[in-house]
C-alpha cells in the first residue's frame, strides 16, 4: 500500500509538471515577485531618464518655427502670358516655360517655377549674402570671417532650416517654415525670403516672356524693311521706265496727250482713255515729266508698301505686352509668417513620453540583471 500511495502521489506531481498552463502561471507569478521585489530599481531607471530629459531640455536651444501659406497666382496674375500664344497660334517662344495654351496650366508651371526656385541651394545661398545673415549667426567678435566659416554657417543653420511642406497635388497649399532661436527673426526673415523668390521668378519669366516678345517684333521689322527697299525698287523701275518713255515723247515731239488724239477741244479728252495695253510715251512728255518730279520728290515710300500697315499694327500691339514684373506673381501668400511664441524644438511633450519609455526599458534591465535569479 505505501508503495502503490507513492506512486500513485508521483503520478499526480508529474502530471501537474506536465502542464504548460501551470508553468506558465508560475513563472509569470515569479517575475511579478521579482518586480515587486525591486520595483525602486525600475523607479530608478525611470527617473534617472526624466533627469536626463529634463538636463536635455534646459541645455538645448529654443527654436522657433515660422511658417507660411502659399498657393498657386491666379489666372489674372499669369494671363498676359498666353497674349503671345494667342496671337501668334502654334508658336513657341524662347524657352519652353510658355508653351501652354491654358491659363490653369500656366498657373501650375508658374508655381512649379516658384517652388523649384526656392528650393534652389543658389538661390538660397545669394539670398543670405545679399542680406548679410552671416552677421545674425557669426558672433559680432567675429570679425575675420573665412568663406568656410560662412559656408558652414550657411549649410548647418539656414539651409537644413528652410523647407518647403508641399502637398500630394502640384497645384495645392503648400507650407513654407523656417526656424531660428530669434522668433521675431524667423518670420522676418522667412517673409523676405519668399518675396525675394517671388521676385527673381517673376523677373526670369518677364525676360523670357520678353525675349520672346522682341523675337517677334525684330521678325517683323525687318519684314517691314524689306517691303519698304521692294517699294523703293519699284519706285526707282518706275522712274526709269518713265525717263524712257520720256525720251520717246520728246523725239515725237508729243508734248501732251493731244498729240496722238487730235480730238476737238470741246470733247475733252481724259487721260483715262489710255489704257494700261497703251505705251507710256502716249501721255505726252508734259505728264511723263511731271510724274518723274513727284516719284523723285517723294518722302516715303510707306504708303505704297503693301501689306507694311497690318505689320505695324501688329508691332504696335506686341509692344504693348512687354512686361515690366509689377503685374505677374508666381506666387499667392495665403498667409504671412507670424512670430511664433512657442518653441517648436525640442518638443517638451515628446521628449518626455521617449524618456519614460526609455526609462521603462532601462528599469527592466536593472531588475533583470543579467546573473540574478528570478525569484530570489
Amino acid at each position: 500500500m505505501p508503495k502503490g500511495g507513492g506512486a500513485g502521489k508521483d503520478v499526480m506531481q508529474s502530471g501537474d509538471g506536465g502542464n504548460p498552463d501551470s508553468s506558465n502561471e508560475v513563472r509569470l507569478a515569479d517575475l511579478w515577485q521579482t518586480i515587486q521585489a525591486r520595483k525602486y530599481r525600475m523607479l530608478l531607471g525611470i527617473v534617472a531618464a526624466l533627469l536626463l530629459a529634463s538636463a536635455y531640455l534646459f541645455l538645448s536651444e529654443p527654436l522657433y518655427q515660422a511658417k507660411a501659406h502659399l498657393m498657386p497666382p491666379g489666372r489674372e496674375a499669369v494671363s498676359r502670358l498666353l497674349q503671345f500664344h494667342l496671337v501668334n497660334p502654334g508658336r513657341e517662344m524662347e524657352g519652353a516655360t510658355f508653351a501652354y495654351d491654358d491659363a490653369s496650366e500656366l498657373t501650375d508651371v508658374v508655381f512649379r517655377l516658384f517652388r523649384k526656385n526656392f528650393k534652389s541651394a543658389g538661390m538660397r545661398r545669394d539670398f543670405f549674402d545679399s542680406h548679410n545673415l552671416a552677421e545674425h549667426y557669426l558672433p559680432a567678435e567675429h570679425v575675420s570671417r573665412s568663406d568656410r566659416d560662412v559656408a558652414r554657417t550657411f549649410s548647418s543653420l539656414f539651409q537644413k532650416r528652410l523647407r518647403l511642406h508641399a502637398g500630394q497635388r502640384e497645384n495645392e497649399v503648400v507650407t513654407a517654415t523656417f526656424l531660428d532661436a530669434d522668433a521675431e527673426f524667423s518670420a522676418v526673415t522667412l517673409n523676405r525670403y519668399i518675396a525675394y523668390v517671388n521676385k527673381m521668378t517673376v523677373a526670369r519669366l518677364a525676360t523670357d516672356f520678353n525675349a520672346g516678345v522682341r523675337a517677334r517684333i525684330s521678325e517683323l521689322q525687318s519684314r517691314q524693311l524689306r517691303k519698304l527697299g521692294i517699294a523703293a525698287r519699284k519706285r526707282q523701275d518706275r522712274i526709269a521706265r518713265l525717263e524712257e518713255a520720256l525720251k520717246i515723247a520728246r523725239m515725237l515731239s508729243a508734248q501732251d496727250l493731244t498729240g496722238f488724239y487730235p480730238m476737238p477741244r470741246e470733247t475733252g479728252v481724259n487721260i483715262a482713255l489710255i489704257n494700261e495695253g497703251a505705251p507710256l510715251y502716249m501721255r505726252g512728255a508734259k505728264a511723263l515729266e511731271a510724274e518723274i518730279k513727284v516719284l523723285r520728290e517723294r518722302a516715303s515710300d510707306e504708303p505704297f508698301a503693301e501689306g507694311l500697315r497690318d505689320l505695324q499694327e501688329e508691332e504696335a500691339f506686341l509692344e504693348g505686352l512687354l512686361l515690366d514684373g509689377d503685374k505677374l506673381s508666381s506666387v499667392v501668400v495665403d498667409a504671412q509668417a507670424s512670430i511664433p511664441y512657442r518653441p517648436a524644438r525640442p518638443n517638451v511633450a515628446a521628449v518626455y513620453v521617449l524618456s519614460t519609455i526609455l526609462g521603462l526599458v532601462l528599469g527592466c534591465f536593472l531588475v533583470f540583471v543579467p546573473g540574478s535569479r528570478v525569484g530570489s
